[in-house]
């Protein structure tokens, strides 16, 4: 026998073994895999089905005039279901924040703001309600033979619910002149109408309405009846003392004692008050 040929022979003998062992490792190693990945699913599906991990009651506080119950269904409605058939959205750990504070959000323009807290096992819905800070009512309807619809606004400006018109009630009545009013909408943006119900608030005469021009002018009317033109542009601390300081001028003093009422205080002009009095 030729030595070479044997020795070829052996050679190829133990590179068939090293490829057939290397093909036993590897199929191996796939086994391995596939059951790792199983046991994790496995795993992972027992360990987020726990009661432990769970979500096992809703609870809801704060809700006065919105309905808790309603707000408890619509979470859990939310809590339906499972990611990719594996983690419950019932999960402590990954149930659907977003989805639930918006869920709660839709039941009612009465609620404002949504927090959720988990406390052992259980979802605690903690609602803050818009107060009421004003009325946005219909403008044509104040002075005339029907109750005007009015809304609650809240502090932003946001119209959330009806509420009946009170002509010399707690809240001051916005209108507007270019818009009816609207619920879930707001009269104003927000930073404008705050800045603008702070100056109303802190008026040193007492006010009964206020009109909101679309030629960005406001008009303050008092509960005796003056109008007093306002400007939106010029900083209300100026309007302020504008309107101090015609009202306690000696030319309308004169008139008041003269007997004649002041119709309109106009102080649209930088350091300028214009007056007229009824006929």
């Amino acid at each position: 026998m030729n030595p070479r040929s044997s020795g070829a022979s052996r050679k190829e003998t133990l590179l068939k073994r090293s490829v057939e062992f290397k093909r036993r490792i590897r199929a191996v190693k796939i086994v391995l895999a596939f059951g790792a990945v199983v046991f994790l699913i496995v795993g992972g599906f027992v360990v987020f089905n726990l009661s432990s991990l769970s979500i096992t009651q809703v609870s809801v506080d704060g809700a006065h005039t919105v309905s808790a119950e309603k707000i408890s269904r619509a979470v859990a409605e939310s809590l339906k279901g499972s990611y990719l058939y594996l983690i419950p959205k019932r999960s402590l750990l990954f149930f659907p924040r977003a989805q639930v504070r918006e869920a709660v959000l839709a039941i009612s323009p009465r609620v404002g703001e949504v927090a959720l807290i988990i406390h052992r096992g259980t979802l605690v819905v903690q609602v803050k309600e818009r107060a009421p800070a004003a009325l946005w009512c219909e403008k044509d309807s104040v002075f005339g033979g029907t109750v005007p619809q009015c809304f609650s606004l809240d502090i932003d400006g946001f119209a959330f619910g009806l509420s009946p018109y009170a002509k010399s009630g707690a809240y001051i009545i916005f209108q507007t002149s270019d818009r009816e009013p609207n619920i879930e909408s707001y009269i104003m943006e927000s930073g404008t109408f705050g800045s603008l119900f702070t100056f109303v608030k802190t008026f040193p005469l007492p006010l009964s309405r206020v009109v909101v021009d679309k030629n960005l002018r406001y008009t303050l009317y008092t509960q005796e009846g003056l109008a007093i033109f306002i400007n939106p542009r010029i900083p209300f601390d100026q309007s302020r003392s504008l309107v101090l300081t015609a009202l306690s001028s000696e030319a309308l003093a004169s008139s008041t004692r003269a007997g004649k009422e002041v119709e309109y205080l106009d102080v649209r002009v930088p350091e300028k008050a214009f007056y007229k009095l009824k006929e």
